[in-house]
């Protein structure tokens, strides 16, 4: 990156948002402190990278009308009860996982199980934000019957298959154990392995003792859950991601008693939320497989029959996924998951044309998206 597209970049993250003073007039003549309950710890990227900068620009912004208190680590809400908690203004916001909640946002649920098919983090954060902001009428009805409103979807590392012991082939991977999530379980059946669930927490310990062999995951998990000290290889080959964080959902009447310049501010400084936590995920990413070389783990490229057994894998998991979704009576689920490959496609080609320019592409999912619901 250049100096001067560097310069853009941090003007564009930090400052180039803030708008006059007098935008939120309203708001700053009765200061409002708004909370944020999350069950991330306080160091999370989530938070360092995204809503921290994210609450410090809208604070600014409205000259000090809005402000925000963070609540992280479940001190208040859990991954589990956030939603409620919003809805129920025990905290006036939150950041949440669609998956803990999913009998309550079923249609992001839905869309979120169909993660195999992401295109990185930018090209998913922003597919899936413009699907359910603009073109997801039952994303809107799920959260509107919490009593709450989502500014962001976003998407995370793409998930790795990890491994302990000699793996150079997709034949070693047959009647291997790999602890998965979500519909990657039906991937690690169509290698031959058996899928195993469990909490990630309990992994590490799991791999100690053999009940696992291998975890399909993100590659911060590395470093996050020490599984660097019991894995060994890496199947260099992004297999989608998680792509169901909401990362700033507010309790429906607190927004509404925002000014409409507070709604067009947060808006506009939701986009640097989102690239600023991808920069960091790309930035983490390389600094931890950088380590994990230095301690002893080897990266290895996929054969032939790994990459077929994948493109299998997403199109019975994108069926399934369909199914049961059109089995708990979301009706458009194919019209939803055509929609969303379009996004993503749409998204991934940005994507490609910024690059680096994380700047460029916030703006783009300004005009694209935050543009079309600002008053």
């Amino acid at each position: 990156m250049t100096t001067a597209t560097k310069g853009r970049t941090s003007a564009a993250l930090l400052t180039a948002l803030t708008l006059s003073l007098g935008l939120a007039s309203a708001d700053a003549a009765q200061a409002t402190d708004l909370t944020y309950g999350s069950h991330l710890p306080i160091n999370h990227s989530i938070l360092v990278s995204g809503f921290d900068p994210f609450a410090k620009a809208v604070t600014e912004a409205t000259g000090g009308g809005i402000t925000f208190t963070s609540q992280p680590g479940s001190s208040v809400v859990s991954a589990k009860t956030v939603l409620t908690g919003i809805g129920d203004e025990l905290v006036s916001s939150g950041y949440l996982a669609d998956a803990y909640v999913a009998d309550q946002l079923p249609t992001s649920a839905f869309l979120n199980g169909l993660g195999m098919e992401s295109k990185g983090i930018l090209a998913g954060s922003a597919a899936m934000t413009e699907l359910q902001m603009l073109n997801c009428p039952g994303c809107e009805e799920d959260l509107e019957n919490a009593n709450a409103v989502s500014m962001a979807v976003s998407t995370i590392s793409p998930y790795l298959m990890m491994c302990n012991g000699d793996i150079s082939s997709t034949a070693d991977l047959v009647g291997k154990k790999i602890r998965y999530s979500s519909s990657w379980g039906m991937f690690a059946a169509e290698l031959g392995a058996t899928p195993v669930s469990m909490p990630i927490t309990d992994t590490f310990e799991a791999l100690q003792r053999g009940v696992v062999d291998c975890v399909i995951g993100a590659e911060f998990w590395l470093e996050s859950y020490s599984l660097w000290d019991t894995l060994t290889t890496v199947i260099d080959m992004p297999l989608g991601a998680f792509q169901g964080a909401h990362l700033v959902v507010f309790n429906q009447d607190v927004w509404e008693d925002m000014s409409a310049d507070t709604h067009k501010i947060i808006y506009d400084n939701i986009p640097n939320m989102t690239v600023g936590i991808a920069k960091q995920m790309v930035e983490e990413a390389s600094s931890i497989r950088a380590q994990a070389v230095e301690r002893g783990l080897k990266y290895i490229q996929p054969d032939d029959a790994f990459v077929a057994a994948f493109a299998r894998t997403q199109v019975t998991a994108a069926t399934s996924v369909i199914e049961k979704a059109e089995s708990k009576g979301i009706d458009n689920a194919t019209d939803l998951a055509a929609q969303f490959r379009t996004l993503m496609d749409k998204w991934a080609a940005i994507a490609d044309e910024t690059g680096d320019d994380y700047a460029a592409f916030a703006d783009k999912m300004r005009t694209e998206i935050f543009d079309k619901r600002a008053p």
